[in-house]
């Protein structure tokens, strides 16, 4: 698993293929993260500000980042992921 601080910070790249590699890697991160792993990149995305970025997201004018987000924003919500998902659906609230 790559740092993800340093990837959350690539996902605000203005480079569009810098943020498509970042989408696209944080997107397969969490397709193969399951249990204690799954708990663990969740946490991490919270604590790098991961969901407001992956919220921004949703507005960027490429699909396949909407698309990519949407995919990681809808494990990160949900209890089937990681169990403190309620902790990510907060900071999803703050962003509006």
């Amino acid at each position: 698993m790559s740092d993800l601080g340093e990837l959350v910070a690539q996902l605000q790249d203005e480079a569009e293929g810098a943020k498509l590699a970042a989408i696209a890697t944080l997107t397969q991160q969490v397709n193969d993260a399951y249990g204690a792993d799954a708990a663990f990149l969740a946490e991490q995305l919270r604590a790098h500000g991961g969901v407001m970025v992956l919220v921004g997201m949703l507005d960027d004018p490429v699909a396949d980042v909407q698309q990519c987000a949407m995919s990681v924003l809808g494990n990160l919500l949900t209890n089937i992921f990681e169990p403190n998902a309620a902790q990510s659906l907060s900071l999803f609230d703050e962003c509006g």
